[in-house]
């Protein structure tokens, strides 16, 4: 939420139509995303069982599985979704919200595959009993976030100005340096290092992954039923024009960092 309210504020000092395109694109990427989302608390309910068993061979397992899963979804969800981003007329938006949404959509699209993973990861270590470190990794991606957004953005430090796209690529470089100190921290922790997968690309056992599905798919669509309404309502915001898909970017992003 707060990589959400970073790019808001940040984005939002190009311009009414920039920060329409962040509304647009926020509404077509948080369905698919959050539906993984809740795919992948299928890693909590496996890990805390392998956990309450002291089954470390099945600990690992579900973190692995977690990582199969989440590579497998944001790369098809990425595919399916790049498609849509050439078709973006469909959605009836203003034109020149839709002229600049392209290449944007597609760059936070991809950030999707690492954002997951990590969240496979969060989810194995909060099942372990280990929710801390995991949020200041997190907290270090906003903070690195916002600074990559200002560079960006704003070309600074030597940077060009790459403006709307620079915010999308500080995402991605984002969500990627969590991944990576996730599976940092996961292997440099002497608790956490037996429950980790000493081999991250095995066979996937694929009985194992059906059950995890089993699990993960139900909550998915449980989450997802939530979030379309809100994306939903994105997009008929594009019909009173990019002031008004602004302004909703605003006003929503205040009330789902309340919920949070």
């Amino acid at each position: 939420m707060l990589l959400g309210v970073a790019d808001t504020m940040m984005i939002g000092q190009l311009g009414v139509t920039e920060l329409a395109v962040l509304t647009f694109a926020n509404s077509l990427f948080y369905v698919p995303f959050v539906f993984g989302i809740g795919v992948l608390t299928a890693v909590s309910v496996f890990t805390a069982s392998a956990g309450g068993s002291g089954d470390q061979a099945a600990g690992r397992a579900s973190c692995r599985h977690g990582i199969y899963v989440a590579t497998v979804l944001g790369l098809l969800l990425f595919a399916v979704l790049s498609l849509v981003s050439m078709n973006l007329e469909l959605f009836r938006q203003p034109p020149e919200v839709e002229a600049m949404t392209g290449v944007y959509f597609r760059i936070i699209m991809a950030s999707m595959v690492p954002a997951l993973m990590s969240i496979a990861l969060k989810n194995h270590a909060d099942a372990l009993d280990r929710p801390w470190p995991p949020f200041w990794i997190f907290l270090g991606g906003v903070v690195l976030n916002v600074f990559l957004n200002w560079v960006m953005i704003y070309g600074k430090l030597g940077c060009p100005m790459l403006g709307l796209e620079g915010g999308a690529w500080a995402t991605l470089i984002s969500r990627t340096a969590i991944l990576i100190g996730m599976i940092v921290w996961l292997h440099g922790d002497a608790n956490l290092r037996k429950w980790t997968p000493y081999r991250w690309f095995r066979r996937p056992v694929f009985p194992e992954i059906r059950k995890f599905l089993a699990i993960g798919f139900p909550a998915s669509i449980q989450m997802l039923t939530e979030v379309s309404a809100f994306s939903a309502a994105g997009l008929m915001m594009g019909r009173f024009g990019a002031t008004a898909m602004a302004a909703h970017q605003i006003a929503l992003m205040c009330a789902a960092t309340a919920f949070m």
